[in-house]
């Protein structure tokens, strides 16, 4: 079993260190190489195409943050199969305001490919990262935003399009048959409304907030991100075990219909997908 991580937007090598650190064997899914799944697909077909293009995935516990959280809710929300999930700083738009919310990430994206450092420093000047902004590990992640090629920067700018909030929308909660951890920030008041209105829609579901914080959780409070998924990787763990003892002998325990993942990582490793061409 790994952890998967689908990160947040701009993610650069190095976000996931709390999740290494912890010695969990972190394989990072990168929002750019699912750009495909949705290419040219309408956004009510978006969320079937991501459950398609995530589901090897179905042996492992799979954490969103940001818009990887939205991108694996709309997974979830079509069948995605996984052992248990965590949502970090989860996001949405109300329906009123999509269209408005699509043309904002359209105008970000052609920003970004036309100038990456001034895209870099307006992002990072938003009030949503102010709680993070002054730590050292923002600043360090902001320079490795500003280095990003722009090969790199058009294959960002094409998840702001294509996972916008205002145009990648979730389907039926009620019928998510995996457990989900709601993960916000005390300071961010939005997302803690998301995660709670979620969490009422979702069969198995909790929600955990941390007071003091605000949206970029995995820098300003990595400890509780680290504790959100080592339980949900023990009690998956649990359950598997019961299931693979109650089972009669020869009987394999159940599990997602999915082939098992052949990638491996060790511990303090983290396996990073390629890039599609």
């Amino acid at each position: 079993m790994r952890v998967v991580l689908l990160p947040g937007f701009l993610w650069t090598p190095g976000d996931e260190a709390a999740l290494v650190e912890a010695g969990l064997p972190v394989h990072v899914a990168p929002l750019t190489t699912l750009v495909d799944a949705v290419a040219d697909v309408a956004p009510a077909e978006r969320a079937a195409r991501l459950a398609a293009a995530l589901s090897h995935h179905g042996d492992d516990v799979v954490v969103g943050y940001s818009m990887g959280a939205r991108v694996l809710l709309a997974a979830l929300s079509a069948g995605l199969p996984t052992r248990a999930a965590v949502l970090v700083s989860l996001s949405s738009t109300p329906p009123a305001d999509r269209a408005d919310r699509a043309r904002l990430d359209a105008e970000r994206a052609r920003a970004l490919v036309a100038s990456v450092p001034d895209f870099v420093d307006a992002w990072g000047a938003l009030p949503l990262f102010a709680d993070a902004a002054r730590s050292p590990a923002w600043q360090a992640q902001q320079r490795r935003r500003r280095r990003l090629s722009s090969s790199a920067a058009a294959a960002h700018a094409a998840t702001l399009t294509s996972f916008s909030s205002g145009t990648l929308v979730p389907g039926a909660l009620d019928a998510v048959a995996v457990p989900v951890t709601l993960l916000a920030g005390g300071r961010d008041a939005s997302a803690v409304r998301v995660a709670r209105a979620t969490a009422a829609a979702l069969p198995q579901a909790r929600v955990a907030v941390e007071a003091g914080v605000g949206h970029v959780l995995p820098l300003e409070a990595p400890g509780a991100v680290v504790a959100a998924v080592m339980a949900a990787v023990t009690a998956t763990s649990a359950a598997a075990a019961s299931s693979s003892a109650a089972a009669p002998s020869g009987a394999s325990p159940d599990r997602p219909p999915v082939a098992s993942s052949v990638l491996s990582a060790s511990p303090r490793r983290t396996h990073v997908a390629p890039a599609r061409s």
